[in-house]
């Protein structure tokens, strides 16, 4: 690959060709658009105010019901020194060994845990079992009335034979992950906690219904993420030992991939989800379509909201299938646990399996949008 520096990025000129095994993952086959498509586009932009309209008012309807049956929000602020951090590492080296690269991020949980941070977080005081219904029950109504707002008419369910959803309640729900309508979808589903970037805490409305819903927060470039793991694992058990409803404990979705690809192909599971070595929950997302797919990231985010919006009809498919249990060897390691559930998802959902990663996704896009490559991004090809 060549490539200059040029103002702290790297500026792509001649480059793999998009069509490298490694972005099969990531590229996007966009039918042309033709006279119907635009026919079809100015039929229904007198409808894009009301659904913009429609969709605002269901984001702060679902942020006005968090606000009033939710819990109570308290920021609390961690600051550690080194010594009781690594006196933190030495009483959890056992849970923390496992949890190396469990978050792609490349050092162990351990050495995370040893630096000294200084960052601001929510505490999360639980409710109620009958008011965590309720705000379940509004979750669930909100996030498919904003669904509406995009098109998706038809929300479909597809279950293997055999699958039992109070078998599968007690894992983690883990899935591919195709668009930012997941999501929506996933809400639409059972009111899950996400694991989710920490700026995602900090978005106007968004951040306080996915915190008052029990989300877990990580920041790739702080040091914290071995607690994140932890807290996954925390999570996991509690589900694991759920008993009964009467229990406020959410349900806690993974898209163990790490960021989103096109719906064909699965790239290797992160290993955050499996450290714990519970089962987890298996559903594929996917999105019949003929013109416009939301997995299109390729293109402008604007561009594909308003894509979305104008669609007349859209639909979604949730694929269910029976929980994935570990063998032994996968229990004890992590990353072995990782591989065969991407392989198993893969053999489900009827994907491909792709050695891309996140890195390979930004080089695939510097290629077909023409742009700069983030200067931390170091090219497949320049790696030793």
């Amino acid at each position: 690959m060549d490539a200059l520096e040029k103002n702290g990025a790297h500026v792509v000129h001649e480059v793999r060709d998009e069509f490298d095994p490694i972005f099969d993952a990531f590229r996007r086959d966009i039918p042309p658009y033709s006279w119907l498509d635009f026919v079809k586009f100015m039929i229904t932009i007198p409808l894009l105010p009301l659904r913009v309209a429609n969709a605002l008012f269901w984001v702060f309807a679902c942020y006005f019901s968090y606000l009033t049956f939710g819990p109570r929000l308290t920021k609390q602020k961690k600051r550690h020194s080194k010594a009781v951090a690594a006196n933190d590492a030495a009483q959890q080296q056992t849970t923390r060994a496992n949890a190396t690269d469990a978050l792609g991020t490349g050092d162990t949980a351990s050495e995370r845990a040893a630096q000294p941070s200084n960052s601001t977080s929510n505490s999360v005081e639980l409710v109620p079992a009958y008011r965590q219904k309720i705000l379940t029950f509004c979750g669930r109504f909100c996030a498919r009335m904003m669904l509406l707002s995009f098109g998706f008419v038809r929300v479909a369910y597809v279950d293997e034979p055999g699958y039992d959803y109070e078998e599968a309640k007690h894992y983690t729900v883990c899935s591919n992950h195709v668009s930012m309508i997941d999501i929506l979808v996933f809400m639409s589903y059972n009111m899950p906690s996400f694991v989710a970037k920490e700026s995602v805490s900090h978005i106007p409305l968004v951040g306080r219904i996915a915190t008052a819903a029990q989300s877990l927060y990580v920041d790739r470039l702080s040091s914290g993420a071995g607690n994140v793991t932890e807290k996954i694992i925390q999570r996991q058990r509690a589900l694991a030992e759920l008993q009964d409803d009467k229990t406020p404990v959410a349900p806690l979705l993974i898209f163990p991939e790490g960021t989103t690809e096109n719906g064909k192909c699965l790239i290797p599971f992160r290993s955050g989800a499996f450290v714990a070595g519970y089962p987890v929950s298996v559903y594929i997302l996917k999105y019949p379509y003929s013109k416009l797919s939301p997995s299109y990231d390729t293109i402008n985010g604007g561009w594909l909201i308003l894509r979305l919006l104008t669609e007349m009809y859209n639909s979604v498919e949730i694929h269910r299938f029976k929980p994935y249990y570990p063998s032994e060897a996968e229990k004890k390691d992590a990353k072995l646990y990782a591989k065969k559930a991407a392989a198993y998802f893969a053999d489900k959902g009827g994907l491909g399996l792709s050695e891309g990663s996140f890195p390979d996704k930004l080089e695939y896009f510097a290629i077909v949008r023409g742009t700069k490559l983030p200067a931390w991004v170091i090219p497949r090809e320049q790696k030793s």
